[in-house]
């Protein structure tokens, strides 16, 4: 149990700093301007990726893993033992 407790906050915080460095890219190409050189869409001016981005399509189902393989890891040692 406190296995996946620990591999949920790590995914969370994993999930954290990703959003970070998205932002940080963010900037960096509003800085270069290629969003008008045509290199990027010019809809993605002055947008920040929020925390909630791929929250349900990647951050739920890999906890969901998560949870399911450490239920089997527990009923396998239980049923051995």
């Amino acid at each position: 149990m406190l296995a996946a407790l620990h591999s949920l906050y790590y995914l969370d915080k994993t999930h954290d700093y990703l959003t970070q460095q998205r932002n940080i890219r963010r900037s960096i190409e509003e800085y270069l301007r290629l969003d008008e050189c045509g290199f990027l869409p010019a809809s993605w001016h002055g947008k920040r990726v929020e925390r909630k981005f791929e929250r349900l399509g990647l951050i739920i189902p890999l906890a969901f893993a998560v949870l399911v393989v450490q239920a089997i890891c527990v009923y396998l040692i239980w049923a051995i033992q």
